[in-house]
């Protein structure tokens, strides 16, 4: 008997968040959970989000709203952390009585909020989570940066293209960026190349000269390194301090300008792959949002903010085909198709994820370049 009454308590606790997801106020609300404390470089992650959020949220109200409603974000920290991550998403469900999320960030952090979003019929669209493994994870479960292996199929053509034959990899023990390191081993060894490396790299950690040393006594023909903020720039400058000539490859985190901080000249002429869209070869849809980023925050958009801007345009253009809705609004963002924004020009696949393709660039003179 007790066991009854406790479901139905459950069952009608779900029923609730979804009765109010169901109403029509004035306003449609949403939430966004991204870190805005926690390690090194993760501050900014959230601040860029934030920023390219609140971006377009001014500007679809401006122009009207979303069939006559106002958007209005509400945003909760991560830290960067799963667990923190998981409670902002359960916070945001019940007590916002949100339907929708933008996030969480990091991938660990999506896949552990997948099945609250499947279990609470809640729409979570990651701009930032890009493990492979979060494909397909949850039916309410989107993203509007490409998976990882997108930039790792890349980076092992590109290598293999430029005759190099052995690789060693380091990553951070952490879905986003043990996903890349996997899909990199299995191309390069599908192509009969060698991994003569594969060293894991604690959350966190600023002191990586142990896996650095292992990395070089290998003597790879390139090293794949892959990290967040913190992780990577201790890497590239901890193993240039003990080689300084074996070319280092790695991913779209290399652009935040807090890995390049760390590393110092360390970044000096490391290859990475990003999906973003820079200043100097943008055009249409993706030179007007850096344009309108500068004019409202006065620099350049960092790393996730198109994705994120996008998330929004994404969610607004669901709702204007579909309805407010939840399973509407989900049927929406899977019709989305050839959608030009601020990272570019993309689908969206039956698995929730965005197609679209890396770019290749370069660190020169502390600057990110285009690589030719």
């Amino acid at each position: 008997m007790r066991f009854r009454v406790a479901a139905f308590l459950v069952l009608a606790s779900l029923l609730g968040i979804q009765a109010c997801k169901s109403k029509s106020p004035t306003t449609y609300d949403f939430g966004v959970v991204a870190p805005f404390t926690g390690q090194e470089g993760a501050p900014v992650y959230g601040e860029n989000i934030r920023n390219a959020v609140n971006l377009a949220v001014a500007e679809i109200n401006q122009a009207g709203g979303v069939r006559g409603k106002k958007l209005v974000p509400h945003y909760e920290d991560s830290q960067l952390l799963a667990p923190v991550a998981v409670a902002a998403v359960q916070k945001l469900i019940s007590v916002q009585h949100v339907s929708v999320i933008i996030g969480p960030v990091a991938s660990s952090s999506t896949i552990a909020a997948a099945p609250i979003a499947t279990q609470t019929h809640t729409i979570l669209i990651s701009p930032a989570s890009t493990a492979h493994d979060i494909s397909g994870i949850s039916p309410y479960v989107f993203r509007t940066i490409a998976p990882d292996t997108y930039e790792a199929d890349a980076m092992a053509d590109f290598a293999w293209s430029k005759g190099f034959r052995k690789f060693a990899v380091a990553y951070v023990d952490n879905a986003g960026t043990k996903g890349p390191a996997e899909v990199f081993r299995s191309d390069i060894q599908a192509k009969g190349g060698t991994i003569s490396a594969f060293q894991v790299v604690p959350q966190g950690s600023t002191d990586v000269r142990l896996q650095m040393t292992k990395l070089i006594m290998s003597k790879p023909d390139a090293v794949y390194l892959l990290g967040y903020a913190l992780e990577l720039g201790s890497m590239v400058r901890q193993f240039r301090e003990q080689d300084s000539k074996t070319p280092i490859l790695s991913f779209q985190v290399m652009e935040e300008p807090a890995v390049r901080n760390i590393a110092g000249a360390a970044a000096e002429g490391v290859i990475f792959t990003t999906p973003t869209i820079y200043g100097d070869f943008a055009t249409g849809a993706q030179k007007k949002f850096i344009d309108d980023y500068r004019q409202k925050y006065g620099k350049d958009p960092g790393i996730f903010a198109a994705n994120a801007y996008d998330a929004i345009y994404v969610l607004r253009q669901a709702i204007e085909a579909q309805g407010f809705n939840v399973d509407a609004i989900r049927q929406g963002i899977l019709n989305i198709r050839g959608f030009d924004g601020a990272s570019g020009v993309f689908d969206i696949d039956n698995k929730g994820d965005s197609n679209q393709k890396p770019r290749f660039m370069v660190i020169r003179e502390g600057k990110l370049t285009l690589l030719q």
